[in-house]
């Protein structure tokens, strides 16, 4: 579990599958293809748990909790489009707009640089998805051209390890 300014970051569970399905079932926040019902939901969520479990330590998918509630999930799993890791993460609409998507992943990105030893992190985010990319110039991402994702088009963007002293994502949300 990592902590971080009013939030945790946790592996998701199984017994996680309501909170998962208001997240990745909302079409306003999944806006590419949102789950259908609760059982595609719970076939998402157990993929999930499936490729983290067979992801090396430290990458995988987990809950961003605040409050004691799931607000959203961020990862950190090899990229489809890049030499290396990703990171992605998706907020209910209620917790967007408040700096948690830019301190989660700040969070995350600290745990892969500091104790994975990443020397780079890549982000993909598609052209519709302003708000996404406010989250990665606030973290400090680099934009290095269009990228095919998931049968769409997106902009690639990468973080370089920070030098020792710094510290990823050190600008404010």
């Amino acid at each position: 579990m990592l902590r971080g300014d009013g939030f945790e970051l946790r592996p998701w569970t199984v017994e996680d599958g309501p909170a998962f399905f208001e997240l990745w079932g909302d079409p306003a926040v999944i806006w590419w293809g949102p789950a259908a019902d609760r059982a595609q939901s719970d076939l998402i969520l157990r993929r999930f748990l499936e490729r983290t479990a067979a992801l090396p330590p430290g990458l995988g998918f987990f809950a961003i909790v605040r409050a004691g509630q799931i607000e959203g999930n961020v990862f950190l799993a090899p990229a489809p489009f890049a030499p290396g890791v990703e990171l992605g993460y998706h907020l209910r609409l209620r917790a967007q707009g408040q700096g948690l998507a830019t301190r989660a992943a700040a969070c995350l990105l600290e745990h892969a640089f500091a104790q994975l030893h990443l020397p780079r992190v890549y982000a993909a985010v598609h052209a519709a998805n302003p708000r996404s990319t406010g989250v990665l110039s606030r973290l400090g991402f680099e934009a290095l051209g269009p990228v095919e994702h998931a049968g769409m088009p997106h902009q690639l963007y990468v973080l370089s390890a920070p030098s020792p002293g710094s510290s990823p994502g050190a600008s404010s949300p």
